[in-house]
C-alpha cells in the first residue's frame, strides 16, 4: 500500500533534515507543493530557502541532504520524488 504524505508533513520533514544538513549555510526554510511531471506522475517540489551568510552551500553538502531526505521519505512510504530547488540570496 502506498502511502502519500501530506504537504505539511512533508514540509516538517524536510525542514529538519535540510536544517541538520544546511543550517550552517544558512538554511531558513522549504516550500512544498505537489506537482505532476511530463507523465503525469506527481512528485514534491520543494524550495529550500537561505539567510545570506559567508559560506555558500557546496554541492556535495545539497545532493546529500537531498538524498537523505529522499531515503527518509521512502522509510515512511512515501514514492514521489522530492525534487529541492535551492534558492539563494544575492549577497
Amino acid at each position: 500500500m502506498e502511502n502519500h504524505m501530506t504537504e505539511d508533513e512533508v514540509r516538517t520533514l524536510a525542514n529538519r533534515l535540510l536544517k541538520e544538513d544546511l543550517g550552517k549555510f544558512g538554511f531558513r526554510e522549504v516550500k512544498v507543493a505537489v506537482a505532476e511531471d511530463r507523465d503525469g506522475e506527481e512528485f514534491f517540489d520543494i524550495s529550500a530557502y537561505f539567510d545570506p551568510a559567508r559560506t555558500l552551500p557546496n554541492p556535495r553538502a545539497t545532493i546529500r541532504s537531498s538524498s537523505r531526505l529522499r531515503q527518509e521519505l521512502l522509510k515512511k512510504g512515501e514514492n514521489r520524488f522530492p525534487n529541492v530547488l535551492h534558492f539563494l540570496p544575492d549577497r
